[in-house]
């Protein structure tokens, strides 16, 4: 990766931003009669002069941002909602753009890209409209900060080992959540442990949130992050199988152990997708008895969860969830256009009593109405057509990204009837940085062994 260089046009520019963004701020001084807006001129060029530095190794930051900031949604600053990954990822992602823009970069020419603006800008107009704007913005910035990820990937130089490098930063993220995980139900450490499930669980059991906040984002993420080691363990030649193995086992453990029934249905209908595309079909006889005993197992939760479906205390249950989205779609005809506004399904539907949509087609409809909704499915089909071109056109050989990304998607698609998968931060913020790395053009050397 070549050092970053600042031709002087581009030089010449910056400095004429600097200049208007000085004469923004003196009018805004003026204006609020406070001399808090003269440090904004300041702090956006020393922001700016810092990216320049440190951005000589955007793959670096890239790594550690995925390694580490995104696991860090559970510090909360203050008494805020504000989460310490935000902060530390909007000021990743600026030097990030300054790197790009810099170097003369284009941004959003892919279809995929160009399909997420229109979401974006449907999704703001429901923000704009919605009952909540300042709630609805801030979910609609994690939309914004998943593109600009995607976006960067995308437009950034990388060779094969970079490439790699930012695959490995996803797998082995999943280790500090699941040894956290696992060390608060040893030592019974309530930031590490989500709700209790006294059914099929009994009374002590409690399921492992981590550093994911809740319980169910954890296993869509563990999802997620085990198809994909799935696919490179089968693999085999971008990282050692006996790691990779050790890996997927503690996945699979703590994925188990958030009780995440929909993040178990994503991972299973994913495994069977990948297993047909690496033309092993035939396997999934071998498979079938596991799961058979699996359901049997299950088969008392299940029924309990039933049993309790008109008890106040499981509000979670399954004519629950089905009432719920009849009082949604009840309520649908109020705000049918751009809806309620993206997150506000708690204040708009359920009255903040804890029901979430549970469900990822009632939470677009209700959240950004028809339109929204027609976004997101062209969102979804280009995402889809760009996974599957490569099996038709470009590789003539198995690529274990790019069939694990397509496993991936199938399972979320397939599992979306149980949650609003694709509004979980955590994980999606993965969903498309692996994404990125999968639609990029195969012009790299294959990667070592």
């Amino acid at each position: 990766m070549k050092a970053l260089s600042m031709p002087g046009a581009r030089l010449t520019g910056v400095m004429i931003a600097a200049a208007v963004l000085c004469a923004a701020a003196l009018a805004l001084a003026a204006g609020l009669r406070s001399p808090l807006p003269l440090f904004l001129p300041a702090a956006a060029i020393a922001t700016l002069l810092l990216a320049r530095g440190i951005l000589a190794a955007p793959v670096t930051v890239l790594t550690i941002f995925l390694l580490v900031i995104v696991n860090l949604d559970f510090v909360k600053l203050g008494g805020s909602r504000l989460t310490l990954d935000v902060v530390l990822s909007a000021a990743l992602l600026w030097a990030l753009l300054v790197r790009v823009l810099l170097e003369g970069r284009r941004l959003f020419t892919t279809t995929v890209e160009r399909a997420y603006l229109l979401f974006l800008a449907v999704t703001l107009v429901s923000t704009i409209l919605g009952v909540a704007p300042l709630l609805s913005l801030k979910r609609w910035g994690r939309d914004l900060q998943q593109l600009i990820v995607f976006s960067f990937i995308l437009a950034l130089p990388l060779v094969a080992r970079d490439r790699r490098r930012l695959v490995g930063a996803v797998l082995y993220s999943s280790v500090i959540p699941c040894l956290l995980g696992l060390a608060g139900m040893i030592f019974n450490i309530p930031i590490f442990l989500g709700a209790g499930t006294p059914i099929g669980g009994g009374e002590r059991a409690v399921r492992i949130a981590a550093t994911l906040s809740h319980p169910v984002t954890a296993s869509i993420y563990l999802a997620l992050v085990a198809t994909m080691t799935l696919s490179f363990l089968w693999d085999g030649r971008w990282f050692a199988r006996r790691w990779l193995a050790a890996l997927l086992g503690l996945q699979l453990v703590t994925l188990y152990l958030t009780y995440g029934r929909t993040g178990w249905g994503a991972f299973v209908v994913a495994a069977v997708v990948l297993v047909c595309l690496r033309g092993r079909a035939r396997l999934l006889w071998i498979g079938a008895p596991i799961v058979a005993l699996g359901v049997w197992r299950l088969l008392p939760t299940f029924v309990g969860r039933w049993s309790a479906a008109f008890e106040v205390s499981h509000e979670n249950s399954f004519l629950w969830r089905i009432g719920l989205w009849v009082f949604a779609l009840r309520r649908f005809p109020e705000r049918p256009v751009f809806g309620s506004g993206p997150g506000t399904f708690l204040e708009y539907i359920s009255y903040q009593t804890g029901f979430a949509s549970h469900q990822t087609w009632v939470g677009v409809l209700i959240e950004t109405g028809i339109v929204g909704a027609i976004a997101f499915v062209i969102l979804l089909v280009a995402t889809g057509r760009g996974l599957a071109r490569w099996r038709r056109a470009f590789l003539p050989e198995h690529d274990p990204l790019r069939e694990g990304m397509l496993a991936i998607l199938i399972g979320f698609l397939a599992a979306s009837i149980g949650s609003y998968l694709f509004a979980l931060p955590s994980a999606m913020i993965y969903f498309w940085a692996l994404l990125g790395l999968a639609l990029r053009p195969n012009d790299e050397p294959a990667p070592a062994a």
